[in-house]
């Protein structure tokens, strides 16, 4: 009932007849003006309020992501320590398999010589 009577008067305020006598006042458009600028303000206020949510997110966003970057590079720094760390052995043992080949073909020779 409250909106069939809002847009009979919704209605009202587009609505002119031919002659001089308007069916809508001044004071009525002035009412249905003041309406819509008390609904524009409400509106703003929830728009100023979005964006400062929308500062407030994407600052805790940037936070995080500079959290996340930094708890990655000790993580890769990490990792990349004990691959470095791995390859090193892996660096000794060949050397030392290579020395005690030598000596095997050494005395390989010398017995070979002797024989």
């Amino acid at each position: 009932m409250n909106s069939d009577r809002r847009a009979a008067e919704d209605d009202a305020t587009i609505a002119f007849v031919m002659d001089d006598d308007p069916l809508v006042r001044r004071s009525d458009l002035a009412a249905v003006h003041d309406g819509l600028s008390g609904r524009i303000d409400v509106l703003s206020e929830r728009v100023d309020i979005l964006s400062d949510r929308m500062t407030y997110v994407e600052s805790a966003l940037t936070q995080r992501i500079a959290e996340e970057g930094a708890a990655t590079r000790r993580h890769f720094n990490v990792m990349v320590e004990r691959v470095e760390a791995a390859v090193k052995i892996v660096a000794e043992v060949n050397l030392h398999h290579d020395v005690v080949l030598d000596d095997h073909e050494a005395r390989l020779k010398r017995i070979e010589k002797t024989g």
